[in-house]
């Protein structure tokens, strides 16, 4: 098979058949499978797809496993050559998907690509990232980053300086749409779990990038992409976003700032988070209900 859509849905009732329907277009002539694992979903979302999209291998968890859980969960299940992630908040446009295909099947050197996102007004969506680190935590927690946006040093991380327009080799592009090569996955290895709902796609680049796989902007191809339509339903968003960063750095940053900047992270948790959010630096993620 040549291609493996995997979606994971929570509480995606309203944003799922729009997505579907683009996979589905009349303009995608591939051998495709979708694959969608629901995340305990409390909008009938499993039974929109049972009776609207009865050909979508259909996974049901009984509870909220996270993000990157449900990812792995999918690409278990899957078996094409080429493994594309998708957001229920993310619409297709016609013959982007082809093109996507297509661009890995004319660069064998290429392991990973991602698409120009758009919003649903027709305007960029700032979709690339170079990889964080301390130095990086300091301009974010500063308000540096976005006195200087466009900045090389200071607004590096959200890549302010580029247009979002042209072709390129990037660090790590938004997982909401990003087609990978199977051969990929088998060497690095599925999403690390850690990583619930924030950062997961984060990691998954570093590891990529550090065996030397090329991951490639592709503009030809557009998506449109209501930023934040499934995420900001889930009531411990930023603090997830926190432990994410946290838990990357700890994990990948080795650099001299570790130790000096480290509580950049609690100052902001303790000021701005529900002290609920605060579980998830303390339990083991497999406590976690989210």
């Amino acid at each position: 098979m040549k291609l493996s859509v995997v979606i994971v849905s929570w509480e995606s009732a309203h944003e799922l058949p729009s997505c579907l329907k683009a996979v589905y277009g009349p303009q995608v002539e591939l051998d495709f499978e979708v694959i969608v694992v629901d995340n305990a979903s409390s909008d009938a979302t499993a039974d929109l797809i049972s009776k609207q999209f009865p050909l979508i291998r259909l996974i049901e968890n009984h509870r909220n496993r996270g993000y990157a859980c449900a990812v792995n969960q999918g690409l278990t299940y899957s078996k094409g050559n080429y493994l594309l992630l998708l957001n229920p908040d993310v619409v297709m446009n016609p013959g982007s998907l082809g093109k996507m295909v297509a661009y890995l099947d004319a660069h064998p050197e290429v392991g990973a690509l991602a698409p120009q996102m758009l919003f649903p007004d027709g305007s960029i969506q700032s979709s690339c990232r170079e990889f964080p680190s301390y130095q990086v935590l300091l301009w974010e927690t500063t308000g540096l980053s976005r006195l200087f946006q466009r900045h090389r040093v200071l607004g590096r991380w959200k890549m302010g300086y580029f247009d979002h327009a042209t072709e390129q080799e990037v660090d790590q592009p938004l997982a909401s749409c990003f087609l990978v090569r199977r051969q990929v996955i088998d060497e690095i290895g599925f999403m690390d779990e850690c990583y619930p709902l924030y950062f997961n796609d984060v990691d998954w680049c570093y590891r990529m990038k550090k065996e030397g796989v090329r991951i490639v902007f592709y503009p030809e191809a557009q998506v449109v992409h209501a930023l934040g339509a499934c995420t900001s339903k889930n009531p411990y968003g930023k603090a997830l976003l926190r432990k994410g960063m946290h838990d990357f750095l700890a994990k990948h940053d080795t650099g001299k700032l570790k130790f000096l900047w480290k509580p950049l992270f609690w100052i902001p948790l303790l000021l701005s988070s529900k002290p609920a959010g605060w579980k998830f630096f303390f339990q083991d993620p497999l406590e976690w209900e989210i």
